[in-house]
């Protein structure tokens, strides 16, 4: 009890002549400018925010986040080599389908040459295939010599044929054509190359080793490329190319970014509206600290004795 004598508790009346007032005792203090911190509020608006070093940090970071998440999503997206690999696996088994429809046509015990047309009619057994549109058939016998081609015919009412358009994948595509050309070179790799030439070389591996596929990217564009041979007993006479050239992997991997892309936009969109509403949550607190200690200093200014600068309650 010793220890206690000295503490007046019968005074009840609060103190207010400390030097900071800060949370409740500002919003209604003794001597406040309300109506002039009002009117600094009202002033204020979303389009003040632009001015702000604040939000622009703030919706830069965000935006360099988004664009670094979406590059990230594109580059590592396998969609288009699982495309790949599945037409790849379809185009080699209809070119076997049709090395073995040529191979029925052929006599079972007379003399066969395909590239006299000795026991087979080669283009009308071209012209009865059943193509797919944008692939063409090419029969070769088994020493390389080209005997007849035939093509699909052109039709959009296959698996792409109606397909939503990509106005941002074509727009993007453009500019980077744009910007790549002056560094692109013409008449370099398998796009300089004898088409013929290069089937070829994919017959003699068909001939002697089985049924042979290729994938080649010319000008973007995914060309797919499958031999088969076409067998007599267990002799091959000749073999049977396909080339896809339709560009169904393209346009389907077109469509896969263009959801992307669209996403990223939307996305952009309601990222910049947050960080404003985020940069106005944080800016507008110091703004009213910034502004009650102004209203403090020019009250108080001349006065010899130090004033009260009040601090508005940041946490409202």
């Amino acid at each position: 009890m010793a220890l206690a004598e000295g503490i007046d508790v019968g005074d009840p009346r609060a103190r207010k002549d400390g030097d900071l007032v800060l949370g409740d005792d500002f919003v209604a203090p003794d001597r406040v400018e309300e109506a002039e911190l009002t009117e600094r509020r009202a002033r204020r608006g979303w389009l003040s925010l632009r001015r702000s070093a604040l939000t622009r940090k703030i919706v830069t970071f965000n935006l360099i986040a988004l664009n670094v998440l979406v590059i990230g999503i594109l580059y590592l997206n396998s969609t288009q080599d699982t495309l790949v690999r599945q037409h790849v696996e379809s185009l080699r088994d209809r070119a076997a389908l049709t090395a073995d429809v040529v191979a029925a046509r052929l006599p079972q015990t007379a003399p066969v040459n395909l590239a006299t047309g000795d026991g087979i009619d080669v283009e009308d057994t071209l012209e009865r295939l059943a193509l797919r549109p944008g692939t063409e058939a090419y029969l070769f016998d088994r020493t390389g010599l080209l005997l007849g081609q035939q093509a699909g015919t052109p039709t959009r009412s296959g698996i792409t044929g109606d397909m939503p358009p990509t106005p941002l994948t074509d727009f993007l595509e453009r500019i980077w054509g744009v910007i790549s050309a002056p560094f692109s070179t013409q008449g370099t790799g398998e796009e300089a190359q004898d088409a013929i030439a290069a089937l070829r070389d994919l017959v003699d591996a068909a001939v002697s080793e089985g049924a042979q596929v290729r994938a080649i990217d010319v000008g973007g564009d995914t060309i797919l490329r499958a031999a088969a041979p076409v067998m007599r007993g267990s002799t091959p006479v000749g073999a049977v190319v396909l080339v896809d050239s339709s560009g169904d992997v393209a346009r389907i991997s077109a469509a896969e970014r263009e959801r992307v892309l669209q996403m990223f936009l939307i996305a952009t969109l309601i990222s910049i509206g947050l960080s404003l509403v985020l940069a106005s949550t944080i800016s507008n607190p110091l703004a009213d600290l910034a502004a009650a200690a102004e209203i403090g200093s020019e009250r108080n200014r001349g006065r010899s004795g130090g004033g009260r600068i009040r601090i508005p309650d940041l946490t409202a």
